[in-house]
């Protein structure tokens, strides 16, 4: 025995803009079956008043959307993707001897010999000059260190948000929620790499 599949509802439409849609559907089918002009009338007059619904629904999820933003960035930037119309992403390069890669190894290789060549390497000749703020370098270095403290590193890792599990890990291949779990042991580490 078959079963009848249940449309899912919208995620931004309200159930009365659901309603007037299938009132508009049955005024619809009238007017096929008995073309007149009262026919058309009536289903004109609901299909003017169902798209006005449909837009004022639309723009009430962008207001949630966007007043939601602080909250849940997620969420937004999950609608905004939605709305382009054009995925890109890096499909294919060139390699220096001419041959195409598709492979994500040798592109990542290709672009980071790219941005080798594009950067420039300054000469550390004047370490201990000071600079127009006044901060000799030592200086500098002894601010850096401090905003990198092993209590500050922590109270990072433990702000990442406990409903991380539906998020995929980073580029470093390491997941949100066991960064969170494993704070502790973790921010020594990343004190001294910093």
């Amino acid at each position: 025995m078959k079963t009848a599949k249940r449309k899912r509802k919208s995620d931004w439409m309200t159930s009365h803009t659901l309603k007037q849609i299938q009132q508009r559907a049955k005024a619809w089918r009238k007017h096929r079956l008995h073309p007149t002009a009262a026919n058309y009338k009536s289903y004109k007059v609901i299909r003017n008043k169902v798209n006005r619904m449909v837009k004022d629904d639309q723009d009430t999820y962008r207001e949630k959307i966007l007043r939601s933003f602080k909250g849940n960035p997620k969420r937004f930037y999950g609608y905004i993707r939605n709305l382009q119309t054009v995925k890109t992403g890096v499909s294919q390069l060139v390699n220096r001897n001419g041959s195409i890669s598709t492979n994500d190894t040798e592109m990542a290789e290709i672009l980071c010999d790219f941005f080798k060549e594009v950067f420039v390497r300054e000469d550390d000749t004047e370490a201990d000059v000071e600079d127009n703020t006044g901060y000799a370098e030592e200086e500098k270095l002894a601010d850096i260190t401090s905003a990198f403290s092993r209590d500050k590193i922590m109270k990072k890792l433990l702000s990442l948000k406990p409903d991380m599990a539906d998020k995929s890990a980073g580029p470093d291949g390491i997941h949100p929620l066991l960064m969170s779990e494993c704070a502790s042991e973790i921010s020594v580490p990343l004190q001294f790499i910093y």
